[in-house]
């Protein structure tokens, strides 16, 4: 479904699209960002592993990691 989203954006035009990556997670390896659940109203998305709902302590996230940093 988010290929063929992709796919119709390009093809009206509208090749830039908002991350919905939250800002502290930008570039970071440990980033999951799948929803899981059934029903609309269930959906969950699992943001990492350490923080499921996302770095709440401000800007800089302690357990952030680039893929250089390995």
């Amino acid at each position: 479904m988010q290929s063929k989203r992709h796919i119709l954006r390009s093809q009206l035009g509208f090749t830039d699209h908002t991350s919905s990556r939250p800002q502290a997670c930008q570039g970071c390896i440990h980033y999951h960002g799948v929803a899981y659940g059934y029903t609309q109203e269930a959906r969950t998305t699992l943001i990492c592993g350490f923080h499921p709902y996302g770095w709440q302590g401000g800007q800089d996230c302690p357990d952030w990691q680039g893929a250089s940093d390995r």
